[in-house]
């Protein structure tokens, strides 16, 4: 069997893999307020305002639900990870703030 031509090297997949695992155990921890709109946003791609109909609430309330998760995240990436870890937390960061 050949490798796929347009999968990526083995070293950045194992690199995603980590950030999807940081990732969802970082989501178990995130307050159950935040984490549904978040899911609903960048898993299930709703838009904020599909989100708001279906929370039964206001878009800036979601908005202001994703800017706290993304902000909850952030802050929990710069307690875990140190500064020789700065090129993997950047690429974890862009993931975070692509979310909303």
């Amino acid at each position: 069997m050949r490798p796929n031509p347009e999968a990526p090297p083995p070293s950045e997949a194992i690199e995603n893999r980590r950030i999807q695992d940081y990732f969802c155990c970082m989501l178990g921890q995130l307050p159950e307020a935040w984490r549904e709109p978040l899911l609903l946003r960048v898993v299930d791609d709703y838009s904020v305002e599909e989100i708001a109909d279906l929370e039964g609430t206001s878009v800036a309330a979601v908005r202001r639900d994703l800017s706290q998760a993304r902000q909850w995240i952030s802050a929990k990436l710069v307690e875990e990870y140190s500064v020789a870890c700065a090129d993997w937390h950047r690429s974890c960061l862009d993931t975070v703030h692509s979310f909303g």
